[in-house]
């Protein structure tokens, strides 16, 4: 009897302690899951939250249209030199004033000229709205004429038409300079002296003999337009003309340069005397100068 009620006592504390246990690791557990919902809440869980796998889709994109592009003109326009127009049309000036270069700028309100009057010097560089002698005012300048404003309208001055110049030069794109000193540099002056013209006489027949030594000699080398100038060209070849090393010969008079045979017939025409147009390359430049022989 003894034994069964020890029995039942000890059940009993089982129970007890079985209990308390449980209402331990209730305790614990709730514990945990608030702690934890108070790491979440702030802000310490650097844990990487992964997206599902989005569906693969191809995506289909319209193709640039090139044209529109193009109008938006997204580097600017070009400028346009108009050769038709007043300057076609207006009367030749009764200035006595001779031209002998210009510069057409891409920007024409940054174009210039050289313009000589009839004192025989050399000419003087004058840029647009600036006032020419006589009183005319620069307007525009072209590869071939430039435009006086006077106050009887617009004029035109044109380059001086001789036996080897016929006014109508070909048009080539590009910018047009010349300079104004005698010697030193592109400039047309008075007469020139007789030893230029003997210079071009002994250049048309060293052509004829042997281009290949003339052109070696002279510091010229073809260079599929025209002949390019380097640094062993004589000094008084360069001073005639004013020309530099890297500077290139394209045409005279119109005439392209390139070809032996027809070069050296250029060069006995210039001997007899008259006036050459020199078109040259200088960087992104198209030098044009003129010289009376």
């Amino acid at each position: 009897m003894l034994i069964l009620m020890e029995s039942e006592g000890g059940a009993e504390r089982w129970q007890k302690a079985g209990g308390a246990l449980l209402c331990l690791l209730a305790v614990v557990w709730m514990a945990w899951v608030v702690a934890g919902l108070a790491w979440l809440m702030s802000g310490h869980d650097s844990s990487t939250l992964r997206m599902p796998p989005a569906e693969s889709r191809r995506v289909i994109v319209p193709a640039a249209d090139i044209s529109l592009l193009a109008s938006y003109n997204l580097f600017g326009q070009s400028a346009l030199v108009p050769a038709t127009g007043a300057a076609e049309n207006a009367p030749d000036t009764s200035l006595q004033l001779r031209l002998t270069g210009v510069f057409v700028s891409v920007d024409p309100m940054r174009s210039s000229a050289i313009v000589a009057d009839s004192s025989g010097q050399a000419g003087k560089l004058y840029r647009v709205e600036e006032t020419l002698p006589g009183g005319a005012t620069l307007e525009s300048v072209f590869e071939d004429r430039i435009l006086l404003r006077r106050t009887t309208g617009s004029e035109i001055l044109r380059f001086e038409k001789t036996s080897l110049l016929d006014g109508k030069p070909v048009v080539r794109p590009g910018s047009l300079s010349s300079g104004t000193t005698q010697g030193s540099g592109p400039g047309v002056g008075g007469a020139v002296a007789p030893d230029v013209r003997q210079m071009l006489a002994d250049a048309a027949t060293a052509m004829t003999d042997s281009p290949v030594e003339f052109l070696r000699e002279m510091g010229l080398r073809r260079n599929g337009r025209g002949y390019e100038v380097s640094a062993d060209a004589p000094e008084n070849l360069r001073n005639t003309v004013g020309l530099k090393p890297g500077d290139r010969l394209l045409s005279v008079n119109g005439r392209q340069l390139g070809d032996a045979e027809a070069d050296r017939a250029l060069l006995d025409e210039l001997k007899s005397g008259g006036t050459a147009r020199v078109e040259i390359q200088r960087g992104g430049q198209i030098v044009t100068v003129e010289r009376k022989f």
